[in-house]
């Protein structure tokens, strides 16, 4: 879900039903003071002709391309129009007007296209490396299902933008654009242009060059990878990084004795349905969740796992993952489910972190049983986890059925320990205060997530938004909220931290 959908609730489609079943609204949550509505041209955005700076070659490709694929323009904004793009994401706010990153910040760019798009596994679930034959029988059908659907996801560019200053994006530079690549012969006729999904995988190669490159400078002391949630175009995504970035730097530079110099990667992922009729009914929310996941099996479990987690090891740099309601599907699911692709254990990992602001997936992936589909239950991120729940968030506690992560309804469900979920927490829901700050930093360790009670700090409505304070997660309290995974995260490694043990008796 992004920061301006216009959605009172986020609805649920009711098992084999055709039409959306009614979401409550909930109680009236006040408008966040002191923030401008987002201009109507970064959630939609209007695609004009090229920008000047393309040939006619490049254009000519890019038609060909689009031919092909039949993918939306919206979801590759920056492959047509980077200057305007890049200009045109930026929040006019003082923190972002502040905001200087020496470090390059990376695009990822992944579409639904219509047609031709190759798929990640054949119909009986196999191909390419994926290895889900070792997979627990409770989730192997489920992770199916989601990896085996009609319209793949794909990769299809990837951009270094040349860090920020002023508060205002640097140049884009291309490390891959499929639409600034020949069209493979006959391709039209196959199943999927299986090139695409080997440029794929080798810009991903690329990224980690580089990563490795920024790294071996020394200086560079962390890696953020974003991810933002259910209908964001790319214009959105690029301003809610610049927002988050903005948010984490005011939350980390004030206290710390240590430099703070983070080199970003931020997903744009196609998480809507453009047809505007469809957009009005949200009737997209089943498909983009599913979709989510998909990325979090797929491309983005390749960009986290060979090419982020490996390169950072090697130099031993902090990995943040922040993601934001669906967005925390995409980036958790990568974090969790690693084993989804056949690659070598890693000898080391690097510090790591996972933020989940609003997570807007089933609490019961943390469960037991095995027919509510516990993909990340018994399985250890190597992560410190913070899962932000806030009962101000009408979108994520209206649902008629099931408990997503962020409602308000996650905490008792946890403490009752319904779903066999209260040993994953620690025996306990913590709490943020208003700053965003955990109010018992010592009670995080790593081994398991942290659900944490967040009204204090998520508890407005975004101007031009709706689904309560759903979207109440790029301020500064977001940031300090991330930051305090960070440093949780920094203190079990230093104090070499064991998980705590805990029983169902006298639990918070």
């Amino acid at each position: 879900m992004n920061r301006t959908g216009r959605i009172n609730a986020l609805c649920w489609v009711a098992a084999f039903a055709a039409s959306l079943s009614a979401c409550a609204t909930g109680p009236r949550i006040p408008v966040c003071t002191g923030v401008a509505e987002q201009p109507t041209f970064v959630s939609d955005p209007s695609i004009q002709p090229p920008d000047a700076e393309l040939s006619a070659d490049q254009q000519q490709r890019y038609a060909a391309r689009t031919d092909e694929l039949h993918a939306k323009a919206i979801y590759h904004d920056i492959v047509l129009h980077p200057r305007q793009t890049l200009a045109g994401s930026v929040p006019d706010r003082p923190d972002t007007r502040a905001l200087d990153v020496a470090a390059p910040i990376f695009l990822v760019g992944i579409e639904k296209p219509r047609r031709n798009a190759p798929a990640h596994v054949n119909q009986r679930c196999e191909g390419r490396d994926f290895n889900v034959a070792p997979l627990d029988t409770s989730i192997r059908d489920s992770i199916c299902k989601v990896m085996i659907q009609g319209r793949p996801m794909l990769l299809t560019h990837v951009v270094a933008i040349d860090g920020v200053r002023g508060g205002r994006y640097g140049d884009a530079r291309f490390l891959y654009n499929a639409y600034d690549e020949p069209i493979a012969p006959r391709s039209r006729n196959t199943k999927g242009d299986e090139t695409l999904y080997e440029n794929g995988l080798r810009a991903l190669g690329t990224l980690a060059t580089e990563l490795d490159d920024a790294l071996r400078s020394g200086r560079i002391t962390d890696i953020v990878v974003l991810s933002t949630g259910w209908n964001t175009p790319q214009r959105e995504t690029l301003y809610n990084t610049m927002d988050w970035m903005a948010s984490i730097q005011h939350a980390r530079a004030p206290t710390d004795a240590k430099p703070f110099r983070p080199l970003y990667i931020t997903v744009s992922w196609q998480s809507s349905w453009e047809w505007k009729l469809w957009k009005l009914t949200h009737a997209s929310v089943v498909t983009k969740g599913n979709d989510a996941d998909e990325l979090g099996l797929t491309w983005v479990n390749r960009l986290v796992q060979d090419a982020v987690i490996p390169v950072a090891a090697r130099h031993q740099t902090p990995v943040t993952l922040v993601g934001h309601s669906y967005g925390t599907r995409v980036v958790g699911t990568a974090l969790y489910l690693s084993d989804i692709i056949r690659r070598p254990r890693p000898a080391s990992y690097p510090p790591i972190a996972f933020a989940g602001l609003q997570a807007a997936f089933p609490i019961n992936r943390y469960g037991e049983q095995k027919g509510k589909e516990p993909w990340f239950a018994n399985r250890d991120p190597h992560a410190m986890v913070l899962l932000s729940s806030s009962a101000n968030d009408t979108a994520t506690s209206s649902l008629p059925i099931g408990v997503l992560v962020g409602g308000g309804h996650s905490p008792e469900r946890v403490l009752n320990d319904r779903d066999g979920n209260l040993k994953v927490f620690g025996c306990e829901v913590l709490e943020a205060d208003a700053e965003g700050r955990i109010t018992e930093p010592s009670r995080l360790t790593l081994g398991g997530p942290h659900l944490v009670k967040s009204d204090a700090f998520i508890n407005c409505e975004m101007p031009g938004t709706g689904g309560g304070a759903h979207s109440d997660v790029f301020d500064r309290g977001a940031g300090a909220f991330i930051v305090s995974a960070m440093d949780a995260r920094a203190a079990a490694i230093e104090s070499e931290q064991a998980p705590r043990a805990c029983t169902t008796s006298g639990f918070r």
